[in-house]
């Protein structure tokens, strides 16, 4: 394979493996580091070998793996982990590195908003300690590749804190509680830099926010009540806090150098001491903590313009205080909240259950000031008809005494989204919602579309042809009634799950749905996107120039590419239905142990039913991503394709040149294709307690598709090249292979031995290794 990798970064990268391997022998003794690097170099010789022959080296690895003892397979597979761990390390490090000296160019003021709401069910499945570490690498590593000349300098330090890395656990020991998950994304999030990036993008390109599910999130979660909304509330408070009192303090000591200070600018820094004892009635948020925020904010603004009279500049502290304000108007991040319409449903006769207690405390918190400083929206889950927001409308009415928050509709199953003109034209004959959309939410109508769960259910490409249809359908809707439109997309970082490339997401958007950007940020994302200011501030960059980029889509998606959907559709969700799927999910697949995984604090299953489709999308995508078959990606393109004619084949292809969201698929499904390694998914089946002849079934069965999706892929694009627009990233994924097999072997050493402690570590590395979760 030819080598695109950056030089650079392969150095890195070597320099970083080779003092683990140093330090795995160290600490882990002579067997344990001969036995990884026989495997390692077991794996790296058969670097595009085939499918059999890769299977037969998988069985060798694993009836090898067997004879050693618990302690020495946990050794083995957290090295793996490691190895990986770092990897993904050197390429953020190095991408940040790159991105330093560009100049960041935003698109002046033509971008309205962009705002990223940071999930409630982290996909994050690393421990707290590991994350610590991982930091404390990166930023050792950030001086090393400035300084590659010289790297032998840096091996000692490197080698210390790679020891104390193989000293901890990647997994998380426990259940992650709505705390752990809060502190995950706030660590990542409260970055003074990160801070500074989110304020310079509000003024120069439009503004930008922050939002969270955590402590918001009820659906289905029992953890989620008016406390874990508080503490959510509070932590991010801590947080935000921190950063201002640092600000305000520094400007106090400033003034304080003045040698003969004058009485304006002695009455100027005690406004400024004032200013800093007026944040501790912002400690901590209880029952009227509006009036405190709304007292701190004119004491700011005052002491701003006597800042500017006195010393006849502007202030940098106060001004990036006051940034902080519009970005985080409650001091805190504010909370998107989400129900279950039918748990909504019931809460209308019952004041106790959970969501009616936490919208009765948001009521008290805010009173004097505006609910939406602590939560910006309220999203109706499984909303499939009128009645389901109007049972929104009437809870808020009743406990939140207004509807001073948006109900947002979130269009997520099949039925949902071929309704949804339906459903938005009902909540407009709702009297009180078209009176708050035009009186309140400044006639701004919020529609969430639900990536994850309509993918699950139909597969990844009739969820993104059926979601663009439905974008359309009500961009032009709503516009035409008056309104402006806002999507917000839940999407993961998954393919299978929304995920790609930030362009290649927003290419085929209306015009309205770039222009107020509104995304989830989930798990593992977020840790990649708060990495560096320098990749962030990237991200911000894409998103801003994506604006007026224009879609070439027609207005009216073609006829051809909605049959072939539905075609797809179908042979997907026969598969699904068949009764043996339900076999080979809980055979096949890491379902059955879902429990002991601990990635998250939601529950896995939105009901105790053992079927598969009750599985939510984060649990669904990992199970297909463990055993590296990504199913819910590229299921039924295959068999749909085979089954057309060559007149409509020629209708398809000719899409491509000008269909974004055909173009845009296309991308991620070669990437997909590239990670998918069925010598992997035959190593599970053959694992498993299936029947020989179920085996050969199964296997023959995903071979064909698989075989008959290349070939689809290949003869719409006309390009024998997997991955043609990014031809590093096939060579990434093949030297990841390398480091991913061994712990895609040991997940099965694990299940058989029933060794949850290195089932959890074999799980968290493949996930590190094919960089998505669920």
């Amino acid at each position: 394979m030819e080598k695109v990798l950056p030089k650079d970064l392969r150095n890195l990268v070597s320099f970083c493996l080779d003092v683990l391997g140093d330090t795995v022998r160290l600490e882990y003794g002579n067997q344990t580091f001969k036995e990884v690097e026989r495997i390692r170099s077991s794996y790296k010789d058969l670097r595009g070998a085939d499918e059999e022959s890769l299977l037969k080296l998988h069985l060798y690895n694993e009836k090898r793996l067997n004879a050693y003892s618990d302690q020495v397979q946990f050794q083995i597979a957290h090295s793996f982990a490691v190895s990986l761990e770092l990897i993904n390390l050197c390429e953020n490090v190095y991408r940040s590195m790159r991105l330093q000296d560009k100049p960041v160019e935003f698109a002046s003021k033509s971008h309205k908003s962009t705002t990223f709401v940071l999930t409630a069910h982290p996909t994050e499945a690393r421990s707290k300690a590991c994350i610590k570490i991982l930091t404390e690498i990166s930023e050792l590593l950030w001086d090393l590749a400035h300084d590659m000349p010289r790297k032998e300098s840096y091996r000692l330090a490197l080698k210390d804190l790679i020891s104390i890395f193989l000293s901890i656990p990647l997994a998380k020991p426990k259940k992650p509680s709505l705390k752990d998950e809060a502190e995950y994304i706030y660590s990542s999030l409260f970055q003074k830099d990160n801070l500074k990036v989110l304020c310079q993008q509000s003024d120069l390109a439009g503004d930008v926010f922050i939002r969270t599910w955590v402590g918001g999130d009820k659906d289905g979660h029992p953890g989620v009540d008016e406390k874990a909304m508080l503490d959510s509330l509070n932590m991010s408070r801590k947080y935000l806090l921190a950063q201002i009192r640092k600000e305000i303090k520094r400007l106090s000591k400033r003034l304080s150098l003045i040698s003969e200070p004058n009485r304006s600018i002695l009455s100027l820094k005690k406004r400024i001491d004032g200013l800093l004892s007026q944040t501790k009635k912002l400690d901590k948020i209880e029952n009227g903590d509006a009036t405190h925020i709304r007292r701190f904010f004119v004491t700011l603004e005052r002491t701003r313009e006597m800042y500017l009279k006195v010393m006849k500049v502007k202030s940098n502290e106060l001004n990036f205080v006051s940034s902080l304000g519009k970005i985080f108007p409650g001091f805190v991040v504010p909370l998107e909240m989400r129900e279950d319409s039918g748990e909504i449903e019931l809460a209308l006769n019952d004041k106790k259950k959970q969501i009616s207690r936490m919208l009765q405390s948001l009521y008290k918190i805010s009173k004097r000031g505006k609910p939406s400083w602590y939560v910006q929206g309220f999203v109706i889950s499984m909303c499939n008809r009128v009645e389901d927001v109007e049972n929104a409308v009437k809870l808020l009415n009743r406990d939140l005494k207004s509807l001073a928050i948006p109900v947002i509709p979130l269009l997520e199953t099949k039925a949902a989204l071929t309704e949804a003109e339906k459903i938005i034209t009902g909540a407009l004959d709702i009297p009180e919602f078209k009176l708050n959309l035009e009186r309140v939410w400044n006639r701004k109508l919020e529609v969430m579309l639900g990536y994850s769960d309509s993918a699950k259910e139909s597969g990844a490409f009739y969820s993104r042809v059926t979601i663009s249809r439905t974008l359309k359908k009500l961009d032009s809707f709503i516009r035409k009634k008056g309104y402006s439109p806002v999507f917000f997309h839940g999407s993961g970082g998954s393919v299978a799950r929304g995920g790609g490339s930030v362009e290649e997401q927003i290419s085929w958007w209306p015009a309205s749905a770039r222009d107020r950007f509104k995304a989830t940020v989930q798990g593992e994302m977020i840790y990649r996107s708060f990495f560096s200011k320098q990749i962030l501030s990237r991200k911000l960059e894409k998103i801003s120039s994506c604006v007026g980029c224009g879609t070439k889509t027609a207005a009216k998606q073609p006829l051809i590419l909605k049959e072939f959907a539905d075609q797809v559709q179908k042979h997907y969700a026969s598969k699904v239905a068949e009764d043996e799927f339900v076999d080979l999910v809980n055979n096949a697949t890491l379902y059955p142990y879902l429990d002991q995984l601990r990635l998250g604090s939601r529950p896995s299953k939105r009901n105790k039913s053992n079927k598969s489709l009750q599985l939510r999308a984060i649990p669904w995508v990992l199970c297909w991503t463990q055993n590296r078959t990504l199913f819910p990606v590229w299921w039924g393109l295959g068999a749909a394709w085979s089954q057309l004619d060559t007149e409509k084949k020629q209708a398809l292809k000719a899409l491509v040149a000008e269909n974004d969201l055909l173009n845009s698929f296309l991308k991620t499904l070669s990437y997909s294709l590239e990670k998918v390694d069925l010598s992997v998914w035959r190593f599970f089946v053959e694992e498993s307690s299936l029947t020989r002849a179920e085996k050969d079934r199964v296997i023959l069965n995903f071979a064909s598709e698989f075989a008959a999706t290349k070939k689809f892929l290949k003869q719409m694009t006309g390009k024998q090249e997997a991955i043609w627009f990014r031809p590093w990233l096939r060579e990434s994924i093949e030297l990841r292979s390398t480091y991913i097999y061994p712990l895609n072997i040991l997940s099965q050493v694990a299940v058989k031995k029933g060794n949850m402690n290195l089932l959890r570590e074999s799980v968290t590395g493949v996930a590190s290794g094919m960089q998505t979760t669920g």
